[in-house]
């Protein structure tokens, strides 16, 4: 590094509010992405992208799963809903867990590691978060039909919580293991 180069980074570093800015940018990137992602993702509600996405990727899946476990259930995708002989689960915006990947997507786009890591820790993400969703829809599937009174709980509370808490444990395992990767190899990869 030249002398010139060394002034300049001296002066970025020692600057007042450097360290504040550099806390700073990872929140501010995961705001804006998730707004950005946020707004196309209604900007698609009602579509039929947004129908595709729900009937075939989370509750066909889930039908399927219910008549697996208990095939006298016949459980069958009716619009937005799954229907069977015991329940009529129906599904709202959000709770087929779009929003699980979303923040997901917005929290590994934002943090400052590489593309390879980034795409790594997204293929692993989505699925963990597709399952969350699924595994989401088939407990309350079950209570509604056996123990409707404990459905509201579960669906209002218990249900949203903790996929969202699995999600959050896995960025921040997935993250520690990005700077421990990124510092090993002086760089982000």
């Amino acid at each position: 590094m030249d002398a010139r180069a060394r002034k300049v980074h001296r002066t970025q570093a020692t600057a007042p509010g450097a360290p504040l800015l550099r806390a700073a940018a990872f929140p501010i990137r995961f705001f804006v992405l998730f707004a950005v992602l946020a707004c196309a993702s209604e900007a698609v509600r009602g579509g039929p992208g947004e129908t595709a996405w729900v009937q075939h990727l989370f509750l066909q899946p889930t039908a399927a799963l219910i008549n697996a476990l208990e095939p006298g259930e016949h459980a069958v995708v009716a619009g937005r809903a799954i229907a069977s002989q015991t329940s009529m689960l129906r599904v709202t915006r959000g709770c087929e867990g779009t929003e699980l990947l979303l923040l997901l997507f917005g929290a590994i786009l934002a943090y400052p590691a590489g593309l390879l890591i980034k795409t790594r820790g997204l293929i692993a993400g989505v699925a963990l978060a597709y399952g969350l969703g699924i595994a989401r829809l088939l407990a309350l599937h079950y209570p509604l039909s056996s123990a409707p009174h404990a459905w509201e709980a579960l669906h209002g509370l218990v249900l949203p919580a903790l996929p969202l808490a699995l999600i959050a444990l896995y960025f921040m395992s997935w993250s520690a293991a990005a700077a421990a990767t990124t510092g090993a190899h002086g760089g982000a990869r």
